[in-house]
């Protein structure tokens, strides 16, 4: 999952100078613009990015590196022919960052050796819920690393 608010969604929008582009399917001509917006803290629904890329020191993390990753989910995005273009979630959260709650999952184990991992919304009984899937990411991490082996 990726999430994004209606402010950060404009904020693309605008560096395009397109009010009605589809961020998730944009024109060929304009994925380099959006890519060197997604550089900006502006053109983030999540705050943890949007602090990340004010200031990643505190955070021990290069700026080229969350730069580089929010590169790579867009392309992923936009790549319909990549193994992992299915994996891929984009989300537009509805309203003003208001989360009324944290879920940390863990699966169980005969889902992980499958390679199994629940996909579940950031929002849900329509509130906003901050989620954290450690399983999944590591999921993730493997399907990737097979990809690139």
């Amino acid at each position: 999952y990726y999430s994004i608010d209606v402010a950060a969604i404009e904020n693309l929008k605008q560096a395009c100078g397109c009010p009605q582009l589809n961020i998730a399917d944009p024109p060929e001509a304009k994925k380099q613009i959006l890519l060197n917006s997604t550089h900006t803290a502006g053109s983030h629904g999540d705050e943890f990015f949007k602090k990340m890329i004010n200031d990643p020191a505190p955070f021990n993390v290069r700026k080229q590196l969350i730069h580089h990753t929010t590169d790579a989910f867009y392309n992923v995005m936009w790549n319909k022919t990549s193994p992992l273009h299915r994996r891929v979630k984009f989300v537009l959260v509805k309203g003003e960052l208001d989360p009324k709650g944290f879920i940390l999952i863990k699966t169980p184990g005969y889902c992980n050796a499958q390679l199994l991992a629940p996909m579940i919304s950031p929002e849900l009984c329509n509130k906003q819920m901050g989620i954290y899937h450690g399983d999944a990411a590591v999921l993730l991490r493997t399907e990737i690393a097979g990809v690139l082996l």
